[in-house]
């Protein structure tokens, strides 16, 4: 099940009003992290990908967008990059990878333990 993010529904405002220095800000997290995930505190998928990457010894940093001032536009510009409505967003090496089924599979099938040897 997905964590739904209420603050998008009916609002044209925070989907197009996106602060240029957000983006940078994310430019940056992008080269300064190897697997970053954006989540949601209460998101049962959220919790489930942070659980996979630490079964498996990954180093990750996590940022809780509904705990962020700019939380609103920061989700928004997630769901722009990634074309997805909901959290967790995960990237790996600055590209976007997926969820939680995405992360599971990857490990499964050892796509994603092999990329992140790379």
């Amino acid at each position: 099940m997905g964590c739904q993010c209420s603050a998008f529904d009916n609002n044209d405002e925070i989907r197009t009003n996106i602060a240029e220095p957000l983006i940078d800000i994310i430019k940056s997290q992008f080269e300064e992290y190897k697997v970053l995930v954006y989540s949601k505190s209460d998101c049962e998928d959220s919790q489930k990908v942070k659980q996979i990457f630490r079964q498996n010894n990954v180093t990750f940093e996590y940022f809780e967008v509904d705990n962020m001032n700019e939380g609103p536009q920061l989700l928004a510009l997630l769901q722009k990059i990634t074309s997805r409505k909901n959290p967790p967003f995960v990237f790996i090496k600055g590209k976007f990878y997926g969820s939680s089924r995405e992360v599971r599979n990857g490990f499964a099938s050892g796509e994603l333990s092999k990329a992140l040897l790379n």
